[in-house]
């Protein structure tokens, strides 16, 4: 009768122990060949023991079950030796979690390919919706009045939001919004809803304010990315444009004009000798402005306010600090 324990308990220690060893093993095959992320970044597993990382070459080692150690001169995680905890999700994709907690997903060839099919259908969708309805133009950018209730369509890019809406207070409509590049997001200062590629993000939105309303990318991609939603009507005093996330519960989908914008203040005089900005970036070509030249007030392009675009006597235009203006 011992005997027999004592041979149960030793098949159920082997039987355990093979399952874990199959289970590493099986975890080193699956990771091997090429994977993308989000951005189309790839990472490249051999079986020798080679990684590559977009532009990085090292090599990668599993120290026990489900963590390997990567030891790579640059790409997508910088040089130098990481330790990563290993899986496979439900959905078929690499997850590499670093000691921070921060977990990097990678798509296999096949799923990115997918992937890259949905955000070229969205473009082409976007782009006969902007054919049907397109009103003019902003700064190069198309300008949209969508029939009431009407399904609308916003494509992020580096570094605009396509198109600019014309929508009507009080009318609900749903929002179709897809990224047709990197990782964006739909923000204003209290909210943020990330918007991927390839995927349709839907929004329910019903105007209560009318005015200009700036839509924000928090997002790396860009300085001052957003894009613009006018809502025509009388403003009431409500003080911003709700919005619903899909089933209602959520999030203000847009940032409410400032108080400056919705004024009649039209102007600026430059306090001192300025180098004014052709676009909002630091290596931007500049124009020189004079103290006391007095322009007309165009607009806030960051949401701290750090950046004013304004529009000189002579029809040039370009973007300066706030601090080195006076706003009347």
């Amino acid at each position: 009768m011992i005997r027999k324990m004592i041979i149960c308990s030793v098949s159920l220690v082997l039987f355990f122990v093979f399952c874990s060893v199959s289970e590493a093993a099986s975890l080193k095959n699956q990771i091997l060949g090429k994977w993308f992320d989000k951005d189309g970044t790839t990472i490249e597993f051999f079986k020798e023991g080679t990684v590559i990382i977009g532009s990085g070459v090292g090599d990668y080692k599993f120290i026990d079950d489900n963590r390997l150690r990567m030891d790579v001169k640059g790409g997508l995680f910088g040089s130098g030796a990481m330790v990563f905890e290993v899986s496979i999700d439900k959905e078929g994709a690499l997850n590499l979690k670093e000691p921070t907690a921060k977990v990097s997903k990678f798509l296999t060839e096949k799923a990115y390919q997918v992937k890259l099919e949905a955000q070229r259908k969205f473009e082409k969708v976007t782009n006969a919706f902007i054919e049907n309805y397109k009103i003019g133009e902003k700064a190069g950018i198309p300008v949209v009045l969508p029939p009431d209730g009407a399904d609308v369509y916003l494509k992020e890019q580096m570094c605009d939001w396509v198109p600019i809406l014309k929508l009507k207070r009080g009318v609900n409509y749903k929002f179709h919004m897809s990224s047709i590049d990197l990782m964006h997001c739909f923000s204003n200062k209290t909210s943020y809803f990330e918007i991927s590629a390839g995927h349709d993000n839907i929004l329910n939105v019903t105007p209560k304010t009318s005015g200009t309303f700036r839509i924000l990318c928090k997002e790396s991609c860009g300085f001052g990315h957003g894009g613009e939603i006018i809502v025509s009507s009388t403003p009431p005093p409500s003080p911003d444009l709700q919005s619903e996330k899909n089933n209602g519960t959520g999030i203000s989908g847009s940032e409410p004009a400032t108080e400056r914008e919705n004024s009649n203040v039209k102007t600026v005089v430059f306090k001192k000798k300025t180098k004014m900005r052709i676009k909002p970036a630091i290596f931007s070509d500049t124009v020189e402005v004079a103290a006391g030249t007095i322009g007309e007030y165009i607009g806030e392009i960051h949401e701290q306010g750090f950046w004013i675009k304004v529009r000189l006597p002579n029809g040039k235009e370009g973007f300066c600090y706030e601090k080195d203006l006076d706003i009347r």
